[in-house]
């Protein structure tokens, strides 16, 4: 009878195991696993067992934003659907784990990121995933080492992923532009965050639908990191805005970001 390929496995120790995007234009983003991503089976670390198996992770989800607050912005994992291959005696088991998830990143110094995910199998084996705190790794894709929630971590999940039709290199360097809460009430401010991996010059500013620049955020040196303002709704001369479509505009030299965010009465 075979073990399934997510099912404990007899632990021998039990000690802890963690191993340790970006631009965003529309939400939710689409993003879709790398041909670096696989799912490993067996016994993980701590236990270090001679027998663990390994094999590629194919699929795609969607990430969603849920929420910022003063240090993290919160995301969901929607709609995954990923494949696995695993070597299984004579010659290959694909599984279809579906499901979603919580994705969280930010803080302070160079940031850091969680992934949590809440897996089935096709025959209805569910299990959660957890990364714990990591720091976030330079490079433009989603990149993290997820165990499985048993002592011995007999199933672990590397994914590394990016957003799907579109480039998110702004002059070579990652970048995360976001805008919440998002619709927001015309009393309500603005949060506007941009993650960097190092200081650049440039601009951020909030333009109308049409184009036309109605608030500068920030200009200058920009900071590595997250930084985040408040736009409390007014134009550079002190009217209200109004409401409707308007953008978020991150400039680096001849690069640049947008984010898009409706104001509601």
């Amino acid at each position: 009878m075979r073990q399934h390929l997510l099912a404990p496995v007899v632990a021998l120790a039990t000690l802890t195991l963690a191993t340790p995007a970006r631009t965003q234009v529309s939400d939710p983003i689409p993003y879709g696993l790398t041909a670096r991503s696989e799912l490993g089976y067996g016994c993980a670390q701590p236990c270090m067992c001679a027998w663990f198996q390994r094999g590629p992770l194919t699929g795609d989800f969607a990430l969603h934003l849920t929420g910022m607050d003063f240090l993290y912005a919160h995301y969901a994992l929607l709609d995954i659907v990923w494949r696995s291959e695993i070597p299984d005696g004579a010659g290959t088991r694909t599984e279809t784990l579906k499901g979603h998830g919580t994705y969280d990143i930010g803080g302070p110094g160079v940031g850091r990121q969680r992934m949590q995910l809440d897996l089935t199998a096709e025959d209805g084996f569910a299990h959660h995933f957890d990364s714990g705190w990591v720091e976030i790794p330079p490079g433009p894709a989603l990149d993290l080492e997820i165990p499985m929630g048993h002592a011995c971590y007999d199933s672990v999940l590397r994914v590394v992923a990016l957003p799907l039709g579109g480039d998110l290199q702004a002059g070579g360097l990652w970048a995360r532009l976001t805008a919440a809460p998002n619709p927001t009430g015309a009393g309500t401010d603005v949060v506007i965050a941009l993650a960097l991996p190092e200081p650049v010059a440039g601009e951020v500013a909030v333009m109308s639908a049409t184009g036309r620049t109605i608030a500068v955020i920030a200009s200058g040196v920009l900071p590595a990191g997250v930084s985040r303002w408040r736009w409390d709704g007014r134009t550079t001369s002190g009217a209200d805005a109004g409401v409707g479509v308007f953008w978020v505009h991150a400039r680096f030299g001849s690069q640049a970001l947008t984010h898009q965010f409706v104001r509601l009465k």
